[in-house]
């Protein structure tokens, strides 16, 4: 059911998907492709905020802080694994893999491989920020627009 909570986290945390996103593409190599990553993060942050945060609002303040730095860590977690299949299925394209077992283990190693290059301060702090700001402000709206 669409509630002003709902929108306000689904709104917040799309932004924080797509400034956690802008951070990244900051550390990466000159050159490197970065096919929709701002669109992919930004569409992970709304629906991370609709499903996730806009479902735990209600319980106060504090809480929400929580929710939000959990919010944000499923967004990391959607884009890991969202651009490890779409780089394991480039990879099954060319032949790189044996066989599924391979490809599938290839999942988790590029997943692996994305998650210690994202590890870096801005992003983790776009994302903490962000979740405590987000959880805050969908807090704020659940009890204003009841």
């Amino acid at each position: 059911m669409p509630t002003a909570a709902k929108l306000v986290a689904a709104a917040t945390f799309a932004i924080v998907g797509l400034l956690a996103g802008m951070a990244y593409t900051q550390i990466l190599p000159e050159g490197m492709a970065t096919t929709n990553l701002l669109l992919t993060a930004t569409g992970v942050g709304l629906f991370c905020g609709w499903f996730v945060m806009g479902r735990l609002v209600g319980q106060g303040v504090l809480p929400a802080a929580g929710h939000g730095l959990r919010t944000s860590l499923m967004i990391v977690v959607w884009m890991l694994l969202i651009f490890s299949i779409r780089q394991m299925l480039i990879f099954s394209t060319r032949m790189r893999y044996d066989g599924p077992v391979d490809a599938i283990t290839g999942v988790f190693k590029l997943g692996a491989e994305y998650a210690t290059s994202a590890a870096t301060l801005p992003v983790i702090a776009v994302l903490i920020v962000g979740g405590l700001i987000g959880g805050a402000l969908s807090e704020m709206a659940s009890q204003r627009w009841r």
